[in-house]
């Protein structure tokens, strides 16, 4: 066995974490976005359930179906961004439930 003198060195990489503006930009950002996006949703959802027609007729129904998933999916995966964003830990049934909650939306 052959030994030499090597030097080691323990070098750790700091985690480079966003500052405080960074995050509040970001979290205003894609929160903008979603608040559009979940106002068109549930302007289309109130409108398909104002009318009979819409409420009786199979391919609107399964329509209401598609975009009340769409939307409470897009929710939950806001409100799931802006927890991690701010870095805030949740207790363990909470964080269960969220989790249940988010794989049941992807089946």
């Amino acid at each position: 066995m052959f030994f030499t003198n090597q030097t080691q060195f323990n070098t750790t990489v700091n985690l480079q974490r966003e500052g405080l503006l960074g995050i509040v930009t970001t979290s205003i950002v894609t929160t903008l976005q979603c608040t559009v996006f979940l106002f068109i949703n549930l302007t289309m959802l109130y409108t398909l359930r104002s009318k009979q027609v819409f409420r009786d007729t199979s391919r609107y129904i399964l329509l209401y179906n598609l975009l009340f998933a769409d939307t409470v999916q897009l929710a939950h995966s806001q409100s799931l961004f802006l927890l991690s964003s701010f870095r805030l830990t949740l207790l363990y049934p909470v964080c269960a439930a969220l989790t249940a909650f988010s794989s049941l939306m992807l089946s």
